[in-house]
């Protein structure tokens, strides 16, 4: 015995064929979406951080104009020191994240 779809049946199959297809296809177009959203949130978060270094340059400048250059000579040291220091204490960070104790 031949099990026969009426063509109610076969129209209805088709039909939702057709919609299982176009329901991929946009799951596939918000994927992408959703993958460029991302991309421009990092994007974003990266712009502000370089603006806020940039206006603490600034404000760093600002204050440098008023102050004797020896003043200033000793100032800019002390902020570089500070900044290494920074930098160190970052990557020891890396480094006891990867061995997981922070």
């Amino acid at each position: 015995m031949k099990n026969k779809k009426s063509a109610k049946d076969l129209a209805f199959e088709r039909e939702r064929a057709k919609f299982r297809k176009e329901i991929r296809e946009l799951e596939r177009e918000n994927a992408s979406l959703s993958l460029t959203l991302i991309e421009r949130n990092v994007e974003i978060q990266e712009a502000e951080e370089e603006i806020r270094q940039l206006k603490n340059w600034v404000q760093r400048l600002l204050e440098y104009m008023d102050m004797p250059e020896e003043e200033m000579r000793k100032r800019i040291e002390n902020e570089r020191a500070k900044d290494k220091m920074l930098d160190t204490l970052g990557e020891f960070g890396q480094i006891f994240r990867r061995f997981g104790i922070l």
